[in-house]
């Protein structure tokens, strides 16, 4: 949290918003006036209205890396929260690239309403390098990205295990029994 210079000044809580609290975010403003404490709460929060992206609600994460199989479902979740009173969430899309990671392109499109949504798409995707994002609109054609982020299937096959090593030492053979049969096959017995 900014610190504010100690120094006599006339506010309000427009004047702190304008002037002296540049970030966006909910202040806990602590004052001493002649002795007494008061805590008061400022939220700063911009005017526009468009669409604020949840973005720790966003899954796979960023880097997500999997070898487990040649293709997978994957599941793709997007959080959306309005910051504006008078506006709601109508839509959120999702954006993947092809498997070359090329060709950003839209994919997906839900219909949503309310100020808060988190939607959900499982994508059966191949080997491959992906980049994706998701876009939210509100009722006022207003609309925000999200954080791209990065994914990684890089299924291989497993090399056939070696034939098993063959062991020089045959064994020593004890007694070889030869005898004839009528058909003058010659029959061999080997014991070890």
């Amino acid at each position: 949290m900014d610190r504010i210079n100690k120094k006599r000044f006339n506010f309000s809580e427009e004047k702190l918003k304008s002037k002296l609290i540049k970030k966006l975010g909910l202040y806990l403003l602590l004052l001493f006036i002649l002795g007494c404490v008061s805590v008061e709460k400022i939220n700063v929060s911009d005017e526009a209205s468009e669409p604020v992206d949840l973005d720790a609600l966003m899954t796979p994460p960023n880097n997500y890396f999997n070898d487990s199989a040649p293709n997978l479902n994957i599941n793709f979740t997007c959080g959306f929260s309005e910051n504006n009173a008078t506006a709601e969430l109508s839509n959120i899309s999702l954006y993947i690239t092809d498997s070359n990671n090329q060709s950003f392109a839209l994919n997906q499109v839900t219909a949503v309403s309310g100020t808060t949504n988190v939607t959900s798409w499982i994508l059966n995707l191949n080997v491959g390098n992906y980049t994706w994002n998701c876009l939210a609109f509100n009722n006022i054609s207003e609309s925000r990205w999200a954080t791209n982020k990065s994914l990684t299937l890089n299924f291989t096959t497993q090399a056939p295990p070696p034939p098993p090593a063959l062991i020089n030492n045959p064994p020593t053979i004890n007694s070889i029994i030869l005898t004839n049969d009528s058909n003058q096959n010659l029959i061999a017995q080997v014991t070890t």
